[in-house]
């Protein structure tokens, strides 16, 4: 029984430590996203863009790293299994 429970409470920690990986790879993304579209709009205004295309391609980015975590959690259980 208590390797069991030690089982339980490493596998919950490595899960909390996983959980704060990814928190921390999002909000580091965010940031950078952010920088970089503050970066173009001061370029807008400015003058040296001529359009705000920029601002339509963001909805992509979002979805693509969602994908990338999901698929970064995929390999990370199909690692554990094997």
């Amino acid at each position: 029984m208590a390797q069991e429970k030690c089982q339980k409470v490493k596998k919950l920690r490595e899960l909390k430590k996983y959980g704060k990986k990814v928190q921390i790879e999002v909000g580091l993304q965010r940031a950078k996203e952010k920088k970089e579209l503050l970066s173009k709009v001061k370029q807008y205004r400015e003058g040296k863009l001529a359009s705000l295309d920029f601002l339509d391609d963001d909805g992509g980015k979002k979805k693509n790293m969602v994908e990338i975590t999901k698929q970064k959690t995929k390999e990370r259980n199909e690692s554990k299994v094997l």
